[in-house]
């Protein structure tokens, strides 16, 4: 099986079980919901905690539920991003964002919804696939501590302070590193940390997962911020660092993600490719 005829079967799986998660709820709220849920994304959170838990010999039925989980998180995330008082955008994947159809106070209310059923979603693990009470409790702090003021909610918050006061930008690539790691890669982290709990790993590769997820969430960023130049008065990459030394630090990035599951065996080799998709998308301009 290729890459894409791997990430095709797997976002099929993710996708059927999100249809299932808000199918009993019809009102506007819910119809808010899905249409964030799915308008286009490409699933690369839930993927990677689907390839690192069967890399480690686990099955997609038993991590599935959890991957869509984080995608939820991340649905949140966007929603909140898009408002007027966050990052005011109009539009998201190509379609008006959630606040421009629904209005401001229901978009709110649906991420706030997303959150909440992902959570939900993560304690039935104890019941839906027998997983232990220790492990399932470590699975909820850790995404508590990752999508709260110390994660992504903490770094949208530092990014929103350098955008509302540009004057106050020296040290630049510091404060960029810290949106980074507060911002985009603590979403990539929590899917490795649940794809490799919920296969029983040991420490020494569950360091593997988060070290390689740290990687992929940096060249990820990296790489979109390469595709969108130009398209935002944000602080970028490009805008940074320019763009050479961009695609420069994208492949130490890659290599660095490629570095940390060097000793893993044949089973990660939609690891390895995923990393390298990060960087060709970029470096070719190819949208995906």
């Amino acid at each position: 099986m290729n890459f894409r005829a791997f990430w095709d079967e797997k976002k099929i799986a993710v996708d059927k079980t999100l249809e299932g998660v808000f199918a009993d709820h019809t009102s506007r709220l819910a119809e808010a919901i899905r249409y964030s849920l799915f308008s286009g994304g490409k699933r690369l959170r839930p993927l990677l905690a689907v390839a690192v838990h069967e890399a480690l010999g686990g099955t997609l039925e038993k991590v599935v539920n959890s991957a869509c989980a984080v995608e939820l998180f991340h649905t949140a995330s966007l929603i909140l991003d898009d408002l007027p008082s966050m990052d005011n955008s109009d539009d998201r994947r190509g379609k008006p964002s959630c606040h421009k159809v629904f209005g401001e106070s229901t978009a709110i209310l649906a991420a706030v919804g997303l959150a909440s059923k992902a959570f939900e979603i993560l304690t039935g693990e104890f019941s839906l696939n027998k997983i232990s009470s220790s492990i399932v409790l470590n699975i909820v702090q850790e995404a508590a501590r990752r999508i709260g003021t110390c994660g992504v909610i903490g770094g949208q918050f530092y990014e929103l302070e350098m955008n509302q006061n540009p004057a106050d930008r020296d040290g630049l690539r510091d404060k960029l590193d810290y949106i980074v790691s507060n911002k985009t890669v603590p979403l990539f982290l929590l899917p490795a940390t649940i794809g490799a709990s919920l296969a029983g790993a040991k420490d020494d590769r569950l360091f593997d997962c988060l070290d390689y997820a740290n990687h992929l969430g940096y060249a990820l960023q990296i790489s979109d911020d390469l595709l969108d130049r130009g398209e935002s008065n944000q602080i970028t990459f490009p805008r940074v660092f320019g763009i050479e030394e961009s695609q420069r630090l994208l492949e130490e990035k890659t290599a660095g993600a490629l570095a940390a599951i060097a000793g893993w065996g044949e089973e990660a080799w939609p690891l390895r490719e995923l990393i390298r998709y990060v960087l060709n998308r970029a470096l070719q301009k190819e949208t995906a």
